[in-house]
């Protein structure tokens, strides 16, 4: 039986039985979205979903269907669209009316010729992937029959048409929109019936919607009861609504769903995401940018190094566009949590001033930063509650008050000059500081309301030059340095109306903090200053890799080990030493290319050495030299058989342009590098926290956790110990928000003098003191990339839904949303509260059931603590079985043992505390452990 039929059973199961005991088991949910985007990680999270299968590509398809969903494809069986030139073709020998209200020619269903194009055209939808179609436009027959003969004849023609699709592909599912009148004769050959506009209609040729008249209400409800209890056949509602009244659709769909159907409440095009069954919380915000002069890279823009990270640990992934680009057109509420705008400069395009108004109108969250570089006029302004302060005398600035949201990080002793401001006219538009100039103007450069919120410059950050006074320094060599003058955090919560839900979390996982470890290949040919000048490489093996078994990525730089590079006479050796890292059971392999390009931007096949590659004789540039080529001389001459090559550790500048992403890609290599985490005690501010990942066209380049040892000594010249300051990172990105994972990075180079490989015993020591779970590289880089797309939907009932959270395993829950129901939330294997939140630990199937409660979690057992990954997880009762396996011998800790409760792990030493165990490892698999409490 395949999942589809099982699916469409349950759901009839669900419809005879009565309808207050359907807790446990739901009918299926589903999804209609005919816009030409259809966003699938969100569609993904439906277990049935109709599309417009021209707007719907052959790895969308395939993401959908992986994701269990079944794929109905939209076809119209009673009208040819005038858009549809294939059909249009037709429209003069089968064409007999029209539906003025969508524009439409209306068929005669018994032409013969209408009846071969659509039993072809569901054939030609079959072997596309399409096993499931919605058919459409059923009714359009009563448009040109007007008398009862006429009508039974467009009956029993649709009624054979829809048999000889059938007969083609006897496994084929088939949804009808309407067709009352024909369910009882293709009763058997359906899965479903649909009917639009229960409560709430779209009327096209107004263009308004409207409430349905209580006559046409009672007459459809009449027949859906019918189809339901006598047909016993699953019904779908769909309802329209204005997509801003986004509280009207979850209150019709409850009423839906109340009535024992199946709801889906969207706009009138049915191109956004409605609420149904489930309503999915969109987890992407749109970031506008605006590429400027040199920083012609989003890694350079303030929207990316700046507001990317916050969102992330507030659950969301970003969604960068261009502003100067095409922006995304269709419904957007729905499919995006809000938009975020930081610009550094003004945007002359009229078509983005109504793009943005059109959001604005649709309720779509903004939230505007620094230069608001698009003009918003007055009337729109007005809409919004706010009023524009013009011609401000900023020479003497005077703050009245300010709320929390400002002085984060700092707050200006003085304020700086500000060029613009705001007055609320609404008193659901919030002034969070409020200034007043010479003129004794009072203005807000900091608001938000229903709308979202504006941050205006200069109350966004607050930039300084870092001056040492002892230095003599005039400051025009120091570093500029930032600090948040408003609370991130605090102000996207806000602006964006952020939903309280669970929250995905990169860098945990059962209870214990991420650890990676991983090695740049520079400087591998170096000799150590120690006795006997060995190679750093061979001291890095023998001091850290030998003696930690801590799971670590290791790359070698082909021009400086390999026979074709700089050190042809030294490879024979150099090589030696890296077969013998690569056989370590604890290490995982990695290229860091083949000539260690600096600038990515620059490069371009031909190019010769110069300054932005080593000066490797007569080598010049090749991308798939340096990728591919690279790996495959690791594989064939370095790795030892059966263990691959996994990554490429990005060099030099780290910002690798599409043609190197899409070359690791086809070579089959996760990648890693980048970013500039390195926050300190000196340095105390987010603003040095980088985001995870980094778009580039359709690949993403994962950044490292944490930046390398060559900036902490300032490109390894002093301090040669300052690599102890990555401690402090890593006790700032842990407290009081715990933002990214222990990740311990540096070159080979570490090894040349002791003080630098002291500082490096330093860290590792501090890593190894803390309670983590290691992971190699290529774990952590799945882990982040998986983080854009695990889906966060609420049902119905107030429980939750958790999908495609395969290798991202937890959720932050906060604490107004109660604690987990165990026994109705089986794919949860426990709780763990920290100081920094509670992070509940999954098991890490595809898709999971989220009950919460208020007052304590209920009783059974659960997993506080482990090192290692869950590999299986059955609760059973208050028991459960499970296995678990990690890259470091084993230590778990589990609560919720009730005294009688029985443990069954043969090869762990198990220590009883009252209700909680902790179970010890020699090895890194559990093997099978039982906990029996019942």
């Amino acid at each position: 039986m395949t999942r589809a039929r099982l699916l469409a059973c349950c759901w009839l199961l669900l419809l005879i039985v009565p309808l207050p005991g359907r807790a446990l088991e739901r009918a299926p949910s589903t999804a209609f979205y005919y816009g030409s985007t259809p966003p699938t990680a969100l569609l993904s999270q439906f277990d049935q979903v109709v599309v417009e299968p021209a707007h719907i590509d052959a790895a969308q398809r395939a993401a959908l269907t992986a994701s269990g969903a079944t794929l109905f494809a939209y076809l119209s069986v009673g009208e040819i669209d005038r858009h549809d030139q294939a059909a249009m073709q037709l429209a003069p020998q089968v064409a007999r009316g029209r539906n003025a209200a969508w524009d439409s020619s209306v068929v005669d269903l018994t032409s013969p010729i209408w009846r071969q194009f659509i039993v072809d055209r569901a054939d030609r939808l079959w072997q596309q992937g399409f096993h499931a179609l919605f058919l459409d436009t059923l009714d359009s027959y009563q448009l040109i029959a007007h008398d009862p003969a006429a009508r039974q004849q467009q009956q029993a023609a649709l009624i054979d048409i829809i048999r000889a699709i059938h007969a083609a592909h006897p496994d084929i599912k088939l949804m009808l929109n309407r067709g009352f009148e024909i369910v009882p004769a293709v009763r058997a050959l359906i899965c479903g019936v649909a009917a639009e506009s229960l409560f709430s209609e779209w009327a096209p040729t107004r263009k308004r919607y409207q409430p349905v008249a209580d006559d046409d209400r009672k007459a459809l409800l009449e027949q859906l009861r019918h189809i339901r209890d006598d047909d016993h056949l699953p019904v779908v509602v769909i309802d329209y609504v204005a997509p801003k009244d986004r509280d009207r659709a979850r209150a019709l769909a409850r009423r839906i769903d109340a009535l024992g159907f199946t709801p889906w409440v969207s706009n009138g095009d049915l191109d956004g995401m409605g609420v149904g069954a489930i309503e999915v919380m969109p987890r992407k915000v749109l970031m506008l940018y605006a590429l400027n002069g040199s920083d012609d890279d989003l890694a350079y823009s303030a929207v990316h190094n700046y507001a990317a990270m916050p969102l992330e640990y507030l659950g969301y992934a970003a969604d960068y566009r261009d502003v100067d680009g095409p922006l995304p057109e269709g419904e957007l509420r729905g499919r995006y949590a809000g938009i975020v705008i930081w610009l550094n400069r003004a945007v002359p395009s009229a078509g983005v001033r109504q793009w943005l108004a059109r959001q604005i109108d649709d309720g779509v969250p903004i939230a505007v930063l620094g230069d608001p570089g698009v003009a918003i006029d007055s009337r729109q302004l007005q809409k919004m509650g706010l009023r524009t302060v013009a011609d401000i005398d900023s020479r003497h600035e005077t703050v009245i008050r300010h709320d929390a949201m400002l002085g984060f990080e700092t707050f200006p002793d003085v304020p700086p000059a500000s060029d613009n401001g705001f007055r609320a006219t609404r008193d659901d538009v919030s002034e969070h500081l409020l200034l007043e100039d010479a003129r004794h103007q009072r203005y807000s450069p900091v608001v938000t309301g229903p709308w979202g919120g504006f941050a205006l410059a200069p109350w966004v950050i607050e930039e300084a030059r870092n001056i040492d006074p002892q230095s003599g320094d005039d400051g025009e060599s120091s570093e500029w340095r930032q600090r948040w003058i408003i609370d991130p955090f605090a102000f996207f919560k806000t602006a964006l109306h952020l939903p309280t839900m669970p929250v995905p979390d990169a860098t945990t996982e059962n209870g214990n903090r991420y650890l990676t470890v991983h090695i740049d290949g520079d400087g591998f040919a170096n000799r150590a200053s120690m006795p006997g000048t060995p190679y750093v490489s061979d001291v890095i093996m023998r001091h850290e890799l030998q003696r930690r078994p801590l799971p670590t990525t290791v790359s070698v730089i082909e021009g400086e080990v390999g026979p074709s590079g700089l050190y042809p006479d030294q490879s024979p050796a150099l090589e030696k030493i890296a077969r013998q890292i690569f056989r370590l059971p604890n290490v995982e392999i990695a290229t860091h290319t083949f000539s260690h390009p600096f600038d990515w931007q620059l490069l371009h096949d031909g190019q010769s050495p110069g300054d932005n590659m080593m000066p490797i004789p007569g080598y010049h540039f090749s991308m798939q030299r340096e990728i591919a080529g690279s790996a495959d001389y690791i594989a064939d001459r370095l790795a030892p058989p059966g263990k691959p090559v996994k990554m490429v550790l990005w060099s030099g500048n780290a910002l690798p342009k599409q043609n190197a992403l899409a070359d690791a890609a086809q070579r089959g290599l996760l990648n890693m590098n980048g970013g500039n985490t390195d926050i300190s005690r000196d340095n105390d501010t987010l603003t040095a926290v980088s985001p995870m990942t980094r778009p580039v066209g359709p690949y993403t380049q994962v950044y490292a956790p944490v930046i390398n040892e060559n900036v902490y000594t300032n490109g390894y010249k002093a301090p040669l110990w300052g690599f102890r300051h990555a401690i402090e990172t890593f006790e700032l990105t842990d407290r009081p928000r715990r933002l990214k994972p222990i990740g311990i990075y540096y070159h080979f180079f570490s090894a040349t003098h002791l003080s630098s490989l002291h500082a490096l015993d330093a860290v590792y020591d501090y890593a190894e003191s803390q309670r983590t779970l290691p992971l190699y590289g290529s774990q952590y880089v799945k882990v982040a990339l998986d983080f854009a797309d695990v889906g966060i939907a609420r049902r119905l009932d107030g429980d939750w839904q958790i999908s495609g959270a395969t290798d991202v395993r937890t959720l932050r829950l906060p604490d107004d949303l109660g604690t987990p129901d165990l026994a109705r939330s089986p794919g949860v294997a426990g709780l763990t509260t920290l100081p920094q939140a509670r992070y509940l630990s999954l098991s890490g199937a595809a898709r999971i059931d989220l009950a919460l409660q208020r007052g304590r979690s209920s009783s059974g057992v659960s997993l506080l603590h482990a090192n290692g990954r869950i590999v299986d997880w059955l609760r059973h009762g208050r028991g459960a079985d499970l296995q678990l396996r990690g890259n470091v011998p084993l230590h778990l800790e589990l609560g919720g043992l009730a005294p009688g409760c029985r443990i069954d792990a043969p090869r762990a030493t198990v220590d009883r505390h009252g209700a909680t165990a902790t179970l010890r490892y020699t090895g890194k698999d559990s093997g099978h452990v039982s906990v029996d409490c019942d």
